[in-house]
């Protein structure tokens, strides 16, 4: 119950105005502002919970609660002012001033919340910005310093590193060259080692290229050192004038010798020399004189010397130019600056072609990549129609044909003959110390046409299977798996003597009803005519075919430019090492020396009964094994290398004198 503030008459609590006098009542007036207020307070807070929550989980679980609890201490205070009764009539004035004041308190709180909100939101977006310019800010930093230690990095190793790496090339004090890369590679250089003519002596040093002692060069530099060969041919001397290489070929202090040879070049125009240019002289012969040939103009059918290093398309027109039309190219091993070039031909370079339409043979340079095509022919299938049209046959040595000779001048001459003058699809070689003008075998002199000297790639059989060149395809055919040939070196063996046996003096034995080996003696109809009658053998048959033995003969190995000699050594095949390695720019045949080796020859038992189960040679590669280990092993120094003469210096005359 409450009571009217103007005439003291009671009214109803939810009365708008006095019953009596019609004053309004105070206390409805106060109560609708204390709802409003509450209301707004309620609204006030809900706000700001939603506000906070929008910008900034963060902010809002931070500082909400605290806001939350100031709003709440003041609702509590203000519901727990006291309200008027009939017991607090005379304290209405106390009460109306309470009022006012909690009014006054709710609404400077609303302002000062509303303020307080407000600049949250602002330091939130100020805190949000300074938190995005320190990212850009480290971002930039972090630029700046990449950018700076990558200038450092090429400062350095531009300038500074540069410096550091630099090297002063010594002064080369020493005569010989491999001391002289020795004492390079020592100060921290890559060394390269080049071989050049000179008057100095093999293996001098003579100079260094691209660099000069006493500067300073980076220390990556390759520094060439030149080796001296020896006196011999300055390079690039072909195809210049005689007059313009005087002066360089006799700096070489050797004799020299000109001669003029039909050629298609420039009269005067040097066509050909011995040694090739680059290459050392080497004494042939009793001859102690270099050589060069200068091209002179002639209105012969001549094959000129000047097709020497040309392309077979290239020789094959110059010749058409001299009416000569009949050619087949044949292939010869050659130095690997000659490989696919003309090497020879026959008749020789600078002769005259005399019979009309003569066929003229152009042989050109191969290397290991060529040896068992070359070395072999395809046997063909009318008379073999049971083998694999692949079969091919090892009895071709013609590519090997021609002069190899040492460095220290020793030399030994292939020459090549044709064992059937209707077939020249292969040819074969005899070995001699000198050469030989021979085509065929009718050519060849009645004491060579058996002899020792007759070369061959396989062992012997009476029949083709001996020289049937081993593969996959037909591994039954299996008596040459074990020579080089059939393997993927690129060399190639060739021996005297098959791996026939030896009686007495005579070698390569085969036995026939009128020859025999009776304890170690050769004895024949004509040789021993008491030890036959009417031609048919006397003595006991018990005792022929005694006293043999196995024998190491004449035995040569092909290395040819590009061989894998490499892979040979590690495989065992020779025994020791060389000391010196050998110019795998030339090809170059070794040679086996019987001297270095305890036994030479192999008893074979008397009583031994024929079949394939026997022993057979161990110095020759058989079917049940290789030969027994190569010595010497390669060298320099014992290597037989091929010597490229593109004319027949001594079928020359009328020299002169350089």
């Amino acid at each position: 119950m409450a009571f009217c503030t103007n005439c003291g008459n009671s009214i109803k609590d939810d009365a708008k105005f006095c019953e009596h006098c019609g004053s309004p009542n105070e206390l409805y007036e106060n109560r609708s502002i204390q709802t409003q207020v509450n209301e707004q307070v309620q609204n006030y807070s809900g706000e700001q919970a939603q506000n906070y929550s929008e910008n900034s989980n963060e902010t809002y679980a931070t500082q909400q609660p605290e806001e939350t609890l100031v709003l709440n201490i003041k609702q509590d205070t203000f519901a727990q002012q006291p309200i008027l009764t009939e017991d607090t009539t005379n304290n209405q004035n106390s009460w109306q001033e309470q009022i006012n004041s909690n009014e006054q308190v709710v609404k400077e709180e609303y302002r000062d919340n509303s303020v307080g909100s407000a600049d949250t939101v602002d330091k939130n977006e100020e805190k949000k910005h300074n938190k995005t310019a320190l990212i850009v800010h480290i971002i930039c930093t972090v630029i700046i310093a990449a950018i700076a230690v990558t200038a450092g990095v090429i400062y350095y190793f531009t300038q500074v590193n540069s410096r550091s790496n630099m090297i002063t090339v010594p002064v080369i004090k020493v005569a010989n060259a491999q001391e002289a890369a020795t004492k390079l590679r020592a100060t921290g250089f890559t060394v390269r080692v080049v071989q050049e003519p000179n008057r100095r002596k093999k293996g001098s040093f003579v100079s260094l290229k691209g660099v000069k002692s006493g500067t300073q060069v980076k220390s990556s530099t390759t520094v060439t050192v030149v080796e001296s060969l020896g006196p011999g041919m300055p390079k690039d001397v072909v195809g210049k004038t005689l007059e313009s290489i005087t002066s360089e070929v006799k700096a070489m202090d050797l004799p020299v010798k000109v001669y003029e040879v039909a050629a298609t070049s420039k009269p005067g125009t040097v066509v050909a020399t011995y040694p090739l240019p680059g290459q050392a002289f080497e004494k042939s012969g009793d001859d102690d004189a270099m050589r060069i040939a200068v091209g002179v103009h002639s209105d012969k059918n001549v094959i000129p010397v000047d097709i020497f290093g040309r392309s077979k398309d290239e020789a094959k027109n110059k010749l058409a130019n001299y009416g000569i039309n009949n050619i087949e190219f044949k292939p010869r091993f050659s130095s690997r600056k000659l490989i696919g070039k003309i090497v020879a031909s026959y008749p020789a370079l600078g002769s005259e072609v005399t019979e009309e339409n003569e066929k003229v043979t152009l042989y050109y340079g191969i290397d290991a990549k060529d040896t068992k095509n070359s070395l072999t022919i395809p046997l063909g299938t009318d008379s073999y129609s049971d083998l694999s049209p692949s079969t091919r046959i090892a009895s071709n040595l013609g590519p090997m044909a021609g002069e190899w000779c040492t460095n220290s001048g020793k030399c030994i001459y292939l020459n090549e003959y044709y064992p059937d003058n209707n077939d020249h699809s292969y040819s074969k070689v005899l070995l001699e110390d000198h050469p030989m003008k021979i085509r065929s075998v009718a050519e060849l002199p009645e004491e060579t046409r058996i002899n020792d000297n007759d070369l061959s790639l396989t062992n012997f059989s009476q029949d083709i299977s001996a020289t049937i060149l081993f593969n996959s395809e037909t591994p039954e055919n299996d008596m040459m798996k074990n020579h080089l040939l059939s393997g993927d070196t690129g060399a190639a063996e060739f021996y005297e003597g098959h791996d026939l046996p030896s009686c007495g003096k005579v070698n390569n034995y085969e036995g026939s009803p009128s020859a025999f080996c009776v304890y170690g003696k050769y004895i024949n109809p004509t040789d021993n005519p008491d030890q036959f009658e009417d031609g048919n053998y006397i003595g006991s048959y018990d005792d022929a075919g005694t006293g043999l033995v196995y024998r190491m003969q004449d035995f040569f190995v092909l290395i040819p430019v590009n061989a894998k000699l490499e892979q040979l050594e590690k495989s065992g095949y020779f025994r020791g090492t060389g000391k010196h390695t050998p110019d795998l720019n030339r090809p170059f045949i070794l040679r086996r020396d019987p001297k270095l080796y305890s036994k030479t020859e192999i008893p074979i038992p008397d009583d031994r009964e024929p079949g394939p189960d026997n022993d057979t040679s161990p110095f020759v590669p058989t079917k049940k094994h290789k030969a027994i280990p190569f010595a010497p092993a390669p060298d320099d120094d014992n290597a037989y290398y091929k010597v490229e003469n593109p004319v027949n210096w001594s079928d020359l005359h009328n020299a002169k004198t350089l």
